[in-house]
């Protein structure tokens, strides 16, 4: 089945907030937004286990600007 376009999409899920206070923490520390974070998470995760293919890239980076350099 051939993939839809890659485009992010903007959702809204409830999550217990001790379990979001610590996305912050992790997704502060690696100077990207929360979203950032979780969308990493598990696209390597199911990368990992094989439920998208070990080949399959991350949708780019969207926004203009160098993001690659740490505040």
């Amino acid at each position: 089945m051939p993939e839809k376009d890659n485009k992010r999409r903007t959702t809204s899920i409830t999550i217990d907030e001790r379990i979001l206070d610590k996305i912050k923490l992790i997704a502060q520390d690696r100077d990207i937004t929360v979203s950032r974070y979780i969308e990493e998470y598990f696209f390597n995760e199911f990368k990992r286990t094989g439920i998208i293919a070990s080949d399959m890239e991350p949708i780019g980076e969207a926004r203009g600007g160098d993001r690659t350099k740490r505040k």
